[in-house]
């Protein structure tokens, strides 16, 4: 007999949410200090990939997870993630851009560049 182990996807979105949101929660007492060691180290690796754009991703983490906890099908999760995903490195790109000193991190700095030399005006 074989047993039928899959979730409904209402199910899933809700795992998913959750997932997120604690992910985010977790990130955020980390920048703090209150998270243990796990927490300290993922901010300082975080950090150093995203400079101070970190408080960005808890952000779009927490934005994607409450998007999951409404209603929709598996084209709102995907415009959802795809969302988040512009969100966070449009962020760190325009916090590169306006305050440079790395405040958007090594990913901050990739997304800038082809973007400068592409629309940067020569004097």
């Amino acid at each position: 007999m074989q047993k039928n182990t899959k979730l409904r996807e209402e199910t899933r979105h809700g795992v998913l949410a959750v997932s997120f949101i604690a992910l985010a929660i977790f990130l955020e007492l980390g920048a703090f200090k209150l998270a243990g060691v796990a927490g300290e180290a993922s901010f300082n690796g975080l950090s150093y990939l995203v400079g101070k754009g970190f408080f960005l991703f808890p952000i779009t983490l927490l934005i994607v997870g409450i998007s999951f906890f409404k209603k929709g099908g598996p084209s709102v999760v995907a415009v959802s993630m795809i969302g988040g995903i512009v969100f966070f490195l449009s962020g760190l790109g325009l916090g590169e851009v306006l305050f440079q000193n790395s405040t958007g991190g090594i990913v901050g700095h990739l997304v800038v560049i082809p973007l400068i030399r592409l629309f940067d005006v020569w004097a």
